[in-house]
């Protein structure tokens, strides 16, 4: 497959437009004040681009030096934008989608070449199950993933605390009034260690694509 065509940076590079978009609107503040972060997204578009059309195999784009660049240079826009905005979940919950895929961009390049691989996928423990406040056939789990506590609505009603299972860093959503931070994929395989990233069934991947397909198709 060309780099050209490569769904992993393609989904990536959607990523950075919107990042740009939403620094050059008002979600984050004043677009005037947040121009030097402004600058450097535009920064991460042209290391994106430099490994759309870099043509090489993925071991090779792997040790990209832009690959390095791009991690930190997201890293340090999302920790400036954080701190702005610590008492603002939704944000906040954005901010850690785009970490998240910044942060493991490179580790796509050692998958399979498909936009699952793109998403930051880990096997998380459910803490706690509560009913959703407006619907009966959906639930509220907290989960331990991605080295935080996040919150989940799903309509998996069987899920208990303590049992194990493999979450997808989607873009978070509402759902029925209530914020879902993250989407469980799949229930963890017997010995799947917490905070490991599992080999995904192609259920699993085709729960991805669903997600994250429409994110990469819209007009951003």
């Amino acid at each position: 497959m060309s780099t050209a065509e490569d769904i992993r940076i393609l989904f990536v590079e959607r990523v950075v437009a919107n990042l740009i978009k939403q620094l050059g609107g008002t979600l984050f503040g004043s677009p005037r004040k947040l121009a030097p972060l402004w600058e450097r997204a535009r920064e991460m578009g042209k290391l994106v681009t430099a490994m759309r059309y870099s043509y090489l195999d993925d071991a090779l784009i792997r040790e990209m030096p832009e690959q390095e660049r791009l991690r930190a240079m997201g890293a340090e826009i999302v920790a400036a934008l954080e701190a702005e905005h610590r008492a603002q979940r939704d944000k906040l919950a954005l901010l850690r989608f785009y970490r998240l895929t910044f942060g493991q961009f490179r580790e796509a390049f050692g998958l399979e070449p498909e936009l699952p691989s793109a998403v930051a996928v880990e096997v998380g423990e459910v803490g706690t199950v509560s009913r959703h406040p407006k619907a009966k056939m959906l639930v509220l789990c907290r989960v331990q993933v991605f080295g935080e506590r996040l919150e989940i609505v799903t309509n998996l009603k069987k899920t208990r605390p303590g049992q194990r299972m493999r979450v997808a860093m989607v873009l978070p959503a509402e759902v029925m009034g209530v914020l879902s931070e993250a989407q469980f994929v799949g229930w963890a395989q017997e010995g799947e260690q917490l905070g490991a990233r599992p080999a995904l069934g192609e259920h699993e991947r085709a729960e991805i694509r669903k997600t994250m397909g429409a994110y990469l198709d819209a007009a951003g």
